[in-house]
């Protein structure tokens, strides 16, 4: 049930909700890139649009929880 706190009433607002570029999958995207060209040796157009279109399709969530 610890999924259905309301923590904003319960001053835990040192909690805080994460900024764009700090979240788990922010950074595991971030670092897939990071990978990609540093074994670059050729051009990897599909792995390219693969990281692009996971950056475009970055899931958001309607709600944030505390687990």
């Amino acid at each position: 049930m610890i999924h259905k706190f309301d923590w904003h009433s319960r001053d835990f607002s040192c909690l805080g909700i994460p900024k764009g570029g700090t979240d788990p999958l922010d950074r595991q995207l971030d670092y897939y890139e990071r990978c990609l060209n540093w074994v670059r040796k050729e051009p990897q157009p599909i792995l390219d649009r693969a990281l692009e279109w996971l950056k475009e399709n970055r899931f958001n969530p309607h709600r944030l929880s505390l687990c």
